[in-house]
């Protein structure tokens, strides 16, 4: 009877292993999203244009292009028009580095390194998927975050073939260096409970915290003034800013689109390793189940054999 019990174990784990992360998400989204600040918005909004702006590169007929020179004149030309990015790289459909162009240096010649092994190749190239990460740069001690897209070909039946990826290099500090030349508003970044950037920021200023939607990095937010500070100079009152459109006449519709698309496009990737981690769980119980079962239905014939064994011995005594 023993044995018919011990296949209530795997049962019994199953369920808590998928109960705990069912119950975790539906806590987490009952939970009431606070309306987003002008502040965030702006800021947001910046990053939201950095994508647009980097999903035309990855899309663009000259990454396919074989030949190197044609593609470094056009990493050059659009590192020039986007004063974040930092830099520019290209990989082929084996994750062998073709292109890599920084800004502000001359040199473009690369040597055909194998990048297979980086985390970004990994997704755009094996798996066809966007990344989004982080990284610092010891040489300029700075934070950048890497997004990659996997460059795309499509032949005349419409299949898709991956003949290698893009990756972007931006520059954080460069971002919101270049948020704060279009506000008066004093404003400290954090990211990580560390202080990344700060603008006319001072101690002691009551303020306000909102969280950011930055792909690639899970905690980073903005500080800002509960109550609408004045900057004046000390000699002469500055005159006010006069900010470009595209930080000020923000359309909060299209925004909350774009975002939206950036965190589903996260938490399929969450949901992916999530299932991934699930599968092996339920297999490693599984396979402890089994072995249990088969020592409670072995168990009793060793014993009987070695029993009887016993009995043989004593007969031929």
């Amino acid at each position: 009877m023993a044995p018919k019990y011990v296949w209530v174990i795997p049962f019994v784990s199953l369920t808590l292993a998928f109960a705990g992360p069912k119950h975790g998400h539906q806590t987490a989204s009952a939970r009431p999203a606070a309306a987003p600040s002008a502040m965030t918005l702006g800021m947001d909004s910046l990053f939201i244009k950095i994508q647009q702006d980097f999903d035309e590169v990855a899309t663009s007929p000259i990454v396919k292009n074989k030949a190197v020179a044609p593609v470094n004149g056009y990493f050059l030309k659009v590192l020039k028009g986007n004063q974040p990015f930092y830099s520019l790289t290209r990989v082929d459909a084996k994750g062998v580095l073709i292109n890599e162009v920084v800004r502000l240096v001359e040199k473009t010649d690369v040597k055909n390194q194998d990048l297979s092994k980086e985390a970004w190749v990994k997704s755009t190239v094996k798996k066809h998927t966007a990344y989004w990460g982080r990284i610092k740069l010891e040489e300029t001690g700075r934070y950048y975050l890497v997004w990659a897209a996997p460059v795309i070909e499509k032949d005349k039946k419409g299949k898709e073939t991956v003949e290698g990826a893009v990756a972007l290099k931006i520059d954080l500090w460069d971002c919101f260096h270049k948020f704060a030349n279009t506000s008066e508003t004093p404003f400290l970044v954090r990211m990580d409970k560390m202080g990344l950037y700060s603008n006319k920021w001072k101690d002691g200023i009551k303020f306000k915290e909102d969280a950011l939607s930055v792909a690639g990095i899970k905690k980073i937010s903005v500080r800002y003034p509960k109550v609408a500070v004045p900057v004046v100079d000390t000699v002469v009152a500055k005159a006010p800013v006069q900010q470009p459109p595209s930080v000020l006449a923000v359309d909060s519709t299209r925004i909350k689109a774009s975002l939206d698309s950036v965190k589903a496009a996260q938490s399929a990737q969450l949901k992916q390793k999530q299932h991934k981690k699930n599968i092996i769980t339920i297999a490693a119980i599984v396979l402890i189940a089994l072995i249990i079962a088969l020592l409670f239905i072995f168990a009793p014939m060793i014993k009987q054999r070695m029993l009887m064994g016993k009995i043989d011995k004593q007969d031929d005594i």
